[in-house]
């Protein structure tokens, strides 16, 4: 798998579950799409080592639950 994507089987485990997680707190079909690819963005920053702000996103899904936004 790594050598088609770049990324290792749990990595992309850590995608897809913090991308459908994020979507269980949606009200509209937009946010969901945009909390979805905002948690994503967070998860591949840090699986790349970037610094960046994390959006908001991660404070109101702890709130509610999701506990896998950080590494395994």
């Amino acid at each position: 798998m790594m050598r088609a994507t770049g990324y290792t089987v749990e990595e992309l485990m850590r995608i897809e579950n913090v991308f459908e997680m994020s979507r269980k707190y949606a009200q509209y079909a937009s946010e969901e799409q945009y909390n979805s690819l905002c948690a994503v963005i967070d998860v591949l920053t840090d699986i790349h080592g970037i610094e960046a702000p994390k959006n908001q996103l991660n404070d109101v899904a702890r709130t509610k639950g999701v506990t896998n936004l950080q590494p395994a």
